[in-house]
């Protein structure tokens, strides 16, 4: 009984057992449908939410973070880290304005006062290949501090060495790194912010049209003997005081140079002597219309023939110094529109300079006369008269022609010179340093276009 009751037992067990493990090997391979449909809507929706940081980064890309920098710009400033107190600013210059700048006449020693605002210009960012030029840096101040100085702002002293700091600034106008110190050593002596002012500032240096006015005196100086030669001694005289007295304008014009306005008192001195220079002309001009009407006989085609002759000096030394005032009065003045009529003058004095041709073909014409009437008859002496007239009349017909082929040269480059000047000063000036090979300071530039 024991024995059956325990192999029913047995029996039972064995069925549960295989019973239970069907049921688990049913339940683990069952396909999971519901998980399969949570991941498909988890990937439909991860690619739209990577798409959108991927557009952003399409139109505003992120800057580096990491790397090295280099500035697009030095700011030199008086106050310990603000940028916003910048005096002068430094940065390269472009390689199209090269040809342009024009070296300024600076003394070596005072080059060497300012090299230190300039220790750093070559950290400023240049790859090559580019539009920057390599060795020629801007330098511009800041419009307060530049219209401070312009005024007369006195400049004020070192109380300690170093007193300048120059900050790195990148292209978009953030400060870069930390502030550097100047090497300076100059107790007690103005700022190299005011030293180098002072190399730039026009004031100081001579004015651009000065070497054409240098040349227009000279010539004048060289023409003023031969006129003296030919006219009476009361004439030449007064021809020496009045070329005294354009020198004396002259020399104060390029002494004081360019003022604020107009310097009144110079203008005035150069209108008296252009009113003389005018009566001058109008006194030869009539002289010489009566020299051609007055021609009959061969005699006085060759009486008209010699007075002409100094009267054609005269009227071209006139016009020489016509030219040289409205000079002074372009340098004396930054008043564009004055500077373009003063221009505009040297045309219009040299269109009025007088023609001899009239007064040469009546010559001629009176020496044909005399041939044609009284060949026969003439003796030795009005046959050489004859041959005179004739050869003074060709010489002096080409002396004339090539006077004012001079004049109407001389004319296009003093007005091409005024107008270049007169352009460039009715913008900002602009003004630049290049630096050797070693990181000294060169040469100071100006631009001139």
């Amino acid at each position: 009984m024991d024995s059956e009751l325990l192999t029913g037992l047995l029996l039972g067990a064995c069925a549960l057992g295989f019973g239970l493990g069907a049921v688990w090997q049913f339940a683990r391979r069952k396909p999971k449908t519901a998980r399969r449909i949570e991941r498909i809507g988890a990937r439909t929706t991860a690619p739209k939410q990577q798409a959108q940081p991927a557009a952003e980064e399409k139109v505003a890309p992120r800057m580096p973070e990491v790397g090295m920098h280099r500035p697009a710009m030095l700011a030199i400033t008086s106050v310990s880290g603000d940028l916003t107190a910048a005096e002068v600013f430094i940065q390269r210059a472009h390689e199209l304005d090269e040809p342009h700048f024009r070296a300024m006449e600076i003394d070596p020693h005072d080059l060497e006062a300012v090299q230190s605002l300039f220790e750093h210009v070559n950290a400023l960012a240049w790859t090559p290949g580019s539009d920057l030029s390599h060795n020629v840096f801007e330098v511009t101040f800041s419009p307060v501090i530049e219209r401070a100085l312009e005024s007369g702002f006195q400049p004020r002293t070192n109380a300690v060495a170093s007193d300048l700091q120059i900050i790195g600034v990148d292209e978009h106008g953030l400060e870069l790194g930390e502030p550097m110190a100047t090497s300076d050593y100059g107790w007690g002596a103005p700022t190299r912010i005011h030293s180098l002012w002072g190399l730039l500032n026009p004031a100081e240096h001579e004015h651009p049209l000065a070497a054409e006015l240098r040349s227009e005196m000279d010539l004048i100086k060289s023409m003023l003997p031969k006129v003296q030669l030919f006219v009476t001694a009361l004439e030449g005289m007064q021809w020496e005081q009045e070329i005294d007295e354009l020198f004396d304008l002259s020399r104060d014009v390029r002494r004081l140079g360019l003022e604020e306005g107009r310097a009144q008192q110079r203008t005035d001195r150069a209108d008296d002597l252009a009113a003389k220079m005018r009566a001058h002309n109008k006194r030869i001009d009539e002289a010489l219309e009566a020299l051609t009407n007055g021609i009959r006989t061969l005699q006085d085609a060759d009486d008209a023939l010699n007075k002409a002759i100094p009267l054609m000096h005269e009227r071209e030394l006139a016009i020489l110094c016509l030219r040289a005032i409205a000079l002074m009065r372009v340098i004396s003045s930054e008043d564009y529109m004055h500077g373009m009529r003063c221009s505009s003058r040297i045309a219009e004095n040299v269109k009025a300079f007088p023609d001899v041709h009239p007064l040469l073909n009546r010559a001629r014409q009176a020496a044909y006369d005399a041939a044609e009437t009284r060949s026969r008859a003439m003796t030795p002496a009005e046959l050489k008269l004859l041959g005179d007239v004739k050869k003074d009349a060709d010489h002096l017909a080409e002396v004339h022609d090539e006077v004012v082929a001079e004049l109407k040269k001389k004319m296009h480059e003093l007005q091409e010179a005024i107008d270049r000047y007169l352009i460039v000063q009715g913008r900002p000036r602009r003004h630049a340093v290049r630096m050797d090979a070693d990181g000294r300071v060169e040469a100071v530039l100006v631009l001139e276009h």
